[in-house]
């Protein structure tokens, strides 16, 4: 028992020390990066310090264009030390997210996985290459692991705090990146699909029902709790911007950004690897002069809030997807690939030397293969079953999400710590088959 107690001790330290390592080295490696605002949050980080608010960059007008958690995060940092704070939060968001989850692979897969779920989560390109950027890849990768920890941790062990807990980190996911936010509705369908997988042979109704009542309401209590977080955001858009909403006005662009007549032309029906990058800014389907035209039409129609350009996007963008099925279709398509891709697109991807590219593709097969492995074998165990229903969730929520809005393979990156720990269901003995638990019961491996 001593041994086995210094061993995860030097495998949960030893990775940490890798990943800061790696992430220190890529920090040092890129650090002018640092003060690219390509997302504006240093610019909405910087306001909040002047004593402006929540406002676009460079002005001191209210937005909610973007998500408030990561700005708020980066505030205080870039006001006192500049790319010194950013550094560092980046940094500890990094760690966090590793140690998140091994903590959480360690309540439901042997030791074994969890020194290998850990290692591709420190090791992962994708979350190393973000490190050095300040954008919300790396804070929502931290916060899913976390929160797959606590949802865990709730359902072995129903009390308040873990309730508040497990809801506070939900909320604070959203608030990081509204995309997760259907992730309940997801959940519910699937332990109802759980439930009635068990309760086959039985009385349909009573073995459904008994079997994801548990499930249902765990969803539902999280739910309340993460609505509860989210309310001082939704409040402080009514009484600042006039209009209650718990996300952001970001929605309408990036749905109208990946469905527009431009870009299925441009990109959608174009070979494989083009992007809008690969055009000229005054070409005309290049994505600048796109955008200038739709910035014109909703100024001609006379709509200036936010609110009223974000559903004006929205209307705009459906009525493209309705006059145009098959290049919707196809960019549909394209979105799926761009998400999963193991190779960046576009004039990145034809400045990555062959031999980065070769190891990116190794990798990702590697964990890809393995995830899917795994997945299928902590399914065939009703005793660990229900353990993987959240991550599976969250997988699923985003990977619809992105079927319709802009996506990149960026868009990925809170899903990472999910495929580490599915591909760590490969490694080890999982817990023996007993009689299938309630929907919401975990048992812990040992």
């Amino acid at each position: 028992m001593r041994d086995s107690s210094r061993f995860r001790f030097a495998c949960f330290w030893g990775i940490l020390l890798a990943a800061l390592l790696l992430r220190g080295s890529m920090l040092a490696v890129k650090w002018s990066e640092l003060t690219e605002d390509r997302d504006g949050y240093l610019g909405i980080a910087a306001a909040i310090m002047a004593g402006d608010g929540f406002c676009t960059p460079g002005s001191s007008v209210p937005t909610a264009f973007r998500p408030p958690l990561y700005p708020l995060l980066l505030s205080l940092p870039v006001s006192w030390a500049g790319s010194l704070g950013i550094a560092v939060v980046q940094l500890f968001l990094g760690l966090a997210c590793v140690a998140g989850t091994m903590i959480w692979a360690r309540q439901w897969i042997p030791r074994g996985g969890v020194c290998l779920a850990g290692a591709i989560v420190a090791c992962d390109p994708l979350l190393l290459r973000y490190t050095s950027q300040p954008m919300t890849e790396v804070a929502s990768a931290a916060l899913t692991a976390w929160l797959l920890w606590a949802w865990c941790r709730y359902a072995r062990q129903r009390n308040w705090g873990n309730l508040c807990l497990t809801g506070g980190l939900f909320g604070l996911a959203v608030l990081c990146r509204p995309a997760a936010l259907p992730m309940p509705a997801v959940l519910c369908v699937l332990y109802v699909i759980d439930a009635w997988w068990t309760a086959r042979g039985e009385k349909p109704a009573a073995g459904i029902w008994s079997r994801s009542r548990a499930g249902l309401a765990e969803v539902l209590l999280v739910s309340l709790i993460g609505l509860l977080v989210l309310l001082p955001w939704g409040v402080r858009n009514a009484l600042v911007l006039g209009e209650f909403k718990l996300t952001t006005t970001h929605g309408g662009y990036t749905l109208l950004l990946g469905n527009n007549p431009v870009f299925y032309e441009a990109v959608a029906r174009q070979p494989w690897g083009i992007t809008w990058g690969d055009y000229a800014d005054d070409h005309r389907l290049g994505q600048p002069v796109w955008l200038r035209g739709v910035n014109a039409s909703l100024e001609l129609q006379g709509l200036r809030t936010e609110f009223e350009r974000d559903r004006a996007q929205y209307r705009l963008a459906w009525e493209h997807i309705r006059d145009d099925p098959g290049g919707f279709f196809r960019a549909c398509l394209l979105r799926q690939a761009r998400l999963w891709s193991p190779l960046p697109m576009g004039p990145e991807a034809r400045e990555l030397p062959r031999f980065a590219g070769w190891v990116l593709i190794g990798f990702y097969g590697a964990v890809y293969g393995l995830a899917c492995v795994g997945l299928v074998r902590i399914l065939s165990h009703r005793a660990a079953r229900a353990a993987v229903w959240p991550g599976l969730a969250l997988v699923l929520t985003l990977t619809c999400v992105h079927l319709f809005f802009w996506t990149n393979a960026r868009m990925r990156a809170p899903i990472m710590p999910v495929l580490a720990v599915w591909a760590g269901c490969t490694w080890g003995t999982l817990p023996p088959r007993r009689a299938a638990p309630a929907a919401s019961h975990i048992e812990e491996a040992t």
